[in-house]
């Protein structure tokens, strides 16, 4: 796990030793002494390292500047970090870093979660609030040698609060508008000599929604509930050895994923009459949230799991192994043409998925020369859909019924190793090997009837498997100008595995996709470290691409694409003076297909990227080559200004954050678009002078802009899309520690 810490500086600076620690530590912030910037400690190469000597392009932020940013839920991590772009769909939380992502939600994502150390396939999972954490970190670009685990993409990583020696605890409770209420809790301390535990709860509930079903006369995007907990036991039964017990779990539920059609379209089939007896296909509304689906949508998700991480260290190197099991079952109901009565239906109430992974690492000690990291990491994954339920009714294209079980299991085993060499003073030679072998099971049913009563499940499939041996690697090479200075360059290769489609298991699997990364940076720490400025340029060759195809029963995922992408990623910090800092960061990226000649087209329009005929929606074949890849924006931009004094009655704290989203499209034809947008947060929080109380004012969206979070072509309907994006919204926290 990547950790971040502010750390004192000596002002005669010297290259930071590189220690070993647990995966998932993280030490207590802390100013820089000498008024600099503070130093940020990072373990992305599973090392305590200064993040301006990992040649790595990373973006880690603390729980303080995150709240403060207004980030409060994983959704929301594109505000601090440009070139991820967050999409929701049916409750799965599915990110994009520099344009490679994954629109199935039903699938492992290829930017790897991870939280405590641990891996989480279950997209459902990724959907949470943030509150208990000590920092969370982007890695762009694969992690194939040290992460490998579908990470073609990239790694979030997320760490939350360590066990403290001394008792502590922290309690928030916040109100915002849509009579929202939202608690969380903190505590920590120790129980007895070499034992110590934190435990933390979180519960939101949302009294109005954003929207309204003028079908049925209930709220749309309302969260119902959301409860997260996590309690952490840390045993140390001597100096050199450590075991952390974890256990979390969360339970959602929302009336979420309203549908309405694409601005300035309408849908192929009839609804509800008006009052004054016009038969409308889609009724006029007051807001993007608004709906006039037969049933209110609704999804769910509860679950959560176990870990174990133990490290015993030796005079030559540090042992670490991380156990984890997770368990969990999410629900979806909603109606895709969002007219009355329900005319193209999808459920799903039995939808389990079960992990288990095992980790093993040695990491060296040595602070000289030769530093070197080595492991295994075993994989066991479960993931079901045992219910999934498709109801069309004409005149939608192939009317009638569909019923589907599938399960997938997924057996995995990688070990790894990475080598770093100081050829030279100052220069640093690395290398990395990670060898994954994979075996992917599918069993599972379908039947599809014209008959809408009494559906059933039809006669099995034939069990299906398919097995992949791949070797990715990382060669890198970083010169250290000057104490403050690092340029690099590197070579990295990424896959995320094949598999099969468990929503129609009948259907082929697909195959691996792979990416080659080439990239050049420099870091650097300029001015007696009162300006760090960190710039990156990458290419990618992307192949057989994993992309999601649509069709009147559902989705399946499918190969066929090659695409090449290459930009720049910029980030920097300068302190102004004492207690005012400014952040910035940016990112542009030329991200097209090279070769996609029998993508999924909508053969419905006309001229590229222009709707015409209001409604109807004919799926074919086209050439999507030099189309842009779904997700990808051209230019993606963020700054924040942090500003701290102190009064007579206090510290104040003062954040505005500005983020600017480029415009991107849905899909390979590139015709449905989100519009780009700016998006404005600010807060101001007082905290008593002893550091107890607090009360901030806040306000996220300030703009009010919409944003569309799904975005699909349906044959036969139209364009229904979902604005899972928060509107503006504005209340208060109370704080109190000790």
């Amino acid at each position: 796990m990547t950790t971040v810490s502010w750390l004192a500086l000596a002002s005669a600076p010297a290259l930071a030793q590189a220690d070993p620690v647990p995966t998932g530590s993280v030490e207590t912030p802390a100013k820089a002494a000498d008024g600099g910037l503070g130093e940020i400690v990072v373990t992305a190469q599973k090392r305590a390292e200064n993040l301006q000597r990992v040649p790595i392009a990373v973006i880690a932020k603390t729980e303080e500047q995150l709240t403060g940013a207004g980030v409060v839920s994983t959704q929301q991590l594109g505000t601090i970090a440009p070139g991820l772009n967050v999409r929701t769909t049916v409750g799965a939380y599915q990110p994009y870093i520099r344009g490679i992502g994954t629109s199935s939600s039903v699938v492992e994502n290829p930017v790897a979660l991870y939280i405590d150390g641990v891996y989480l396939p279950q997209q459902r999972e990724g959907v949470r609030d943030l509150n208990d954490i000590a920092q969370v970190a982007v890695l762009k670009g694969p992690q194939g040698t040290l992460f490998g685990r579908n990470s073609t993409g990239g790694v979030i990583q997320i760490t939350t609060k360590e066990p403290s020696d001394t008792f502590g605890t922290d309690i928030r409770l916040r109100y915002q508008n849509y009579e929202t209420v939202h608690a969380d809790a903190y505590l920590t301390g120790p129980i007895a000599e070499g034992i110590k535990f934190s435990a933390s709860a979180a519960y939101t509930t949302q009294g109005q929604g954003w929207g309204t079903n003028f079908s049925t006369g209930n709220d749309t995007y309302k969260l119902d509930h959301q409860f997260d907990a996590r309690a952490k036991l840390l045993i140390e039964p001597g100096p050199n050895t450590s075991f952390l017990l974890i256990g979390d779990y969360m339970d959602r539920a929302q009336h979420a994923f309203a549908l309405q059609p694409y601005p300035g379209t309408t849908l192929s089939v009839q609804g509800r009459t008006t009052p004054s007896g016009q038969l409308l296909s889609f009724g006029p509304v007051n807001t993007v949230y608004d709906t006039y689906s037969g049933l209110d949508p609704s999804l769910s998700y509860k679950g959560g799991g176990v870990s174990l991480t133990a490290t015993q260290n030796f005079d030559f190197a540090k042992l670490i192994s991380i156990s984890s099991y997770r368990d969990g079952n999410g629900t979806y109901n909603f109606d895709t043409a969002s007219v009355s009565p329900v005319v193209l239906s999808s459920q799903a109430y039995d939808q389990p998925s079960t992990s288990y992974s095992q980790e093993l690492q040695l990491v060296s000690n040595s602070s000289g020369p030769l530093k070197w990291a080595t492991g295994a990491f075993y994989f066991h994954y479960s993931n079901a859909n045992l219910d999934s339920l498709r109801v069309r009714v004409s005149p939608i294209t192939s009317p009638g019924v569909s019923l589907s079980q599938g399960k997938e299991v997924t057996e995995s085993i990688a070990p790894f190793a990475q080598v770093d060499w100081e050829i030279f003073p100052n220069t640093t030679l690395t290398g990395g090997l990670r060898y994954t072998w994979e075996k992917r099971s599918l069993t599972g049913s379908i039947n599809r009837s014209t008959s809408l009563t009494n559906p059933v499940f039809g006669p099995a499939t034939t069990p299906r498997s398919q097995s992949t041996e791949k070797l990715t690697y990382r060669i890198a090479l970083s010169q250290q100008f000057t104490p403050r200075i690092l340029g690099y360059a590197s070579f990295n290769t990424g896959f995320k595995s094949g598999g099969y489609n468990i929503n129609s298991p009948t259907t082929d699997g697909y195959l691996p996709e792979t990416l080659n990364a080439y990239e050049v940076g420099v870091k650097s720490e300029l001015f007696d470290r009162s300006m760090r400025f960190n710039v990156a340029g990458f290419y990618y060759d992307y192949k057989n691409i994993q992309v999601t195809q649509l069709f009147p029963g559902g989705s399946i995922v499918t190969n066929g694409a090659q695409a090449e992408v290459y930009g720049v990623d910029v980030d920097a910090s300068v302190k102004v003076a004492t207690g005012l800092e400014l952040t910035g960061a940016m990112e542009w990226l030329h991200a097209k297909f090279t070769d996609y000649k029998n993508a999924p087209y909508n053969t419905y329009f006309v001229n590229p990227g222009t709707i015409v005929g209001n409604n109807n929606a004919v799926i074919g074949t086209g050439d999507a080559t030099g189309n842009r890849l779904p997700l990808s924006q051209k230019f993606t931009a963020s700054g924040s200004l942090d500003y701290d004094f102190e009064t007579s009655i206090g510290a104040m704290h003062f954040n505005l954050t500005g983020n600017y989203n480029g415009a991107y499209f849905f899909e390979a034809d590139n015709y449905l678009r989100q519009p780009a947008y700016v998006l404005l947060n600010s807060s101001l929080r007082w905290t008593s002078p002893d550091d107890k109380l607090s009360f901030t004012v806040f306000g996220r969206n300030l703009l009010d802009k919409k944003v569309i979070t799904y975005a699909a072509t349906v044959n036969g309907l139209g364009y229904p899309v979902g604005y899972g994006s928060e509107p503006r919204v504005y209340g208060v926290t109370l704080g109190y520690k000790y």
